[in-house]
């Protein structure tokens, strides 16, 4: 049922009256300095973002992105922190609203957090 109404894969009808939910881009890891490379956008559904709120990933391995992160950007007023072990522990850069580069923790992140 979508909005209320049975679908199969073979009826579309009527779905044009259901809005998507709207997200918002809170912070994004790149896999260069600089912001370069391939990139992943932490999203969330709430309108004030990050005010009042944290968001992360305890572990980023399951994202594919171990080894891979040495800078990040943020949106919303949100600020990011990396750290060096899941569970948001061991040595971090961050919160920080940009960074280009990680320093001593380019591509060192296992674990990824964002907060106001």
């Amino acid at each position: 049922m979508v909005g209320g109404r049975q679908v199969d894969s073979t009826t579309y009808e009527g779905l044009s009256d259901i809005a998507p939910a709207a997200t918002y881009a809170i912070s994004v890891i790149y896999d260069d300095v600089n912001y370069g490379g391939s990139s992943y956008t932490m999203t969330t559904s709430n309108s004030t973002a990050c005010q009042y709120h944290a968001y992360g990933f305890v572990d980023i391995g399951g994202l594919g992105w171990y080894g891979r992160v040495p800078a990040f950007k943020n949106y919303s007023g949100c600020r990011t922190a990396v750290f060096e072990t899941t569970g948001y522990g061991g040595s971090s850069h961050g919160y920080f609203t940009n960074a280009s580069s990680l320093g001593v923790m380019n591509d060192k992140a296992k674990s990824w957090r964002v907060i106001d």
